[in-house]
């Protein structure tokens, strides 16, 4: 049994993939120049906003669970590499909180929410990764505080 105290969420994680979809809204399709054209405007979400927040359950006002700090298209996906806060990682390990769900306004990403049940099924889990192996790491800052003062 893995020790979920010694593994951490990927920083690379699964946004969106192209296909046909239902939501309570309606019903929507992504295409690969969707993908293309939210990876080229990126840039300038991040220049506009600082940066491009993570929260739980689309849930802005409890906090940041991490934040996308760059993308790449694979495959037909749509993938965001992430610096983990200390809330997010709680949600992943102790909540089950292991999709996220991309809030975008064509063509700019605005955010994402990590969720138990997204809109755009068949999306890559959140995986977790044991610490060990020597392997290299990279800490939000509020992390780091968090864990220099034994939180």
């Amino acid at each position: 049994m893995t020790d979920h105290r010694l593994s951490w969420p990927s920083r690379k994680v699964q946004l969106l993939r192209c296909g046909r979809f239902e939501h309570w809204q309606g019903r929507f399709s992504i295409e690969p120049k969707d993908l293309l054209g939210l990876w080229a405007m990126f840039p300038q979400s991040l220049a506009e906003r600082g940066s491009v927040p993570i929260n739980i359950a689309h849930r802005p006002e409890n906090g940041t669970a991490g934040k996308i700090t760059a993308l790449s298209i694979e495959d037909d996906a749509l993938w965001g590499k992430v610096d983990w806060e200390p809330l997010g990682i709680r949600a992943i390990r102790e909540r089950g909180y292991c999709y996220l769900s991309a809030e975008f306004r064509w063509p700019y990403l605005l955010g994402a929410a990590l969720t138990i049940r997204p809109a755009i099924k068949h999306l890559a889990p959140v995986r977790m990764e044991h610490s060990g192996g020597g392997r290299l790491m990279t800490l939000s800052e509020s992390l780091r505080a968090a864990m220099a003062e034994g939180q």
